[in-house]
């Protein structure tokens, strides 16, 4: 539009032929920038949407780590904590626990190890109480046999007196102790020489050793 020259109520007006596009172009345009606006007016609830969507992920991120740490944890806490309950237990003398884990790592190694170690002192301890049960029934055998022996001793009319290689008396029954007019008790655990009188160029512990290197079989005997 040109406003004549030389007059002020004359205009001329031109057009130009923009094509049979160009209202098409013009209602697309239109749209979008209607969508623009549409897109600006929820542009902050969709930016609230995402960052509650990021948050309520990471949180959900930070529940599954705390909760496979807590698991990790106590994977590697188990065995260690049986392994101590086990220990107290062996200390206590129960030497029938056993652990059970049938992993291949480090602790799996160290539970059959803390197994074999209590079957090893299970086996021993059942060792020692068998000899020592063997033992007693010897020291039972061997008590009754003494008994047996110091009771024929103590019913016979000679007088018995046994000392060891050293000269010193075990035993001495009842008639040594009543020829030698002295106590029994008195006499054990003193030396031969001081209870029994030796003749002259005699020594009594010295030929009793002698018979004994010679001929250990057979009884030696002195007759006062």
């Amino acid at each position: 539009i040109y406003r004549a020259r030389g007059s002020s109520d004359y205009f001329f007006a031109m057009a130009k032929d923009m094509g049979q596009g160009y209202n098409a172009n013009l209602e697309m345009l239109s749209r979008g920038a209607n969508e623009y606006k549409n897109l600006r007016k929820i542009k902050q609830p969709l930016k609230g949407m995402l960052y509650s969507s990021l948050g309520v992920l990471s949180f959900l991120i930070l529940l599954a780590a705390i909760w496979f740490g807590f698991r990790l944890a106590r994977e590697l806490s188990a065995p260690i904590l049986a392994l101590v309950a086990g220990t107290q237990r062996i200390a206590r003398g129960d030497l029938s626990v056993r652990l059970s884990d049938t992993s291949a790592d480090e602790l799996g190694a160290l539970i059959r190890s803390f197994n074999t170690m209590a079957e090893d002192l299970e086996e021993s301890r059942r060792t020692i109480v068998d000899a020592n049960s063997r033992l007693e029934e010897q020291n039972l055998r061997i008590a009754g046999h003494s008994s047996y022996i110091e009771t024929v001793l103590d019913n016979v009319a000679s007088g018995v007196i046994s000392f060891d290689q050293e000269g010193v008396i075990n035993t001495a029954n009842r008639s040594a102790a009543l020829i030698l007019d002295m106590d029994a008790a008195h006499m054990v655990g003193r030396p031969v020489t001081e209870i029994l009188p030796a003749p002259p160029g005699s020594d009594i512990e010295r030929e009793a050793r002698q018979h004994s290197r010679k001929n250990q079989k057979d009884r030696w005997r002195y007759d006062v």
